[in-house]
């Protein structure tokens, strides 16, 4: 919660924005990005769970 921040960043949005009073909502979020993990055994991941797709690209990575 930086309130100077986030005063600046409502300071700059009123002297750009093209309505005198433009509607500004700050809430906090939770954001989550990737860990950068090798997830090949994780069993949760949809991309290993069985599926045609799957069968296509091992076969056509097998012929390459």
């Amino acid at each position: 919660d930086d309130q100077a921040l986030a005063a600046r960043v409502v300071e700059a949005i009123f002297q750009a924005h093209s309505y005198q009073e433009p509607v500004i909502r700050i809430q906090p979020i939770l954001a989550s990005r990737s860990k950068g993990l090798d997830d090949r055994a994780n069993p949760n991941r949809w991309w290993n769970t069985t599926g045609n797709w799957k069968k296509v690209a091992v076969s056509e990575a097998q012929t390459v």
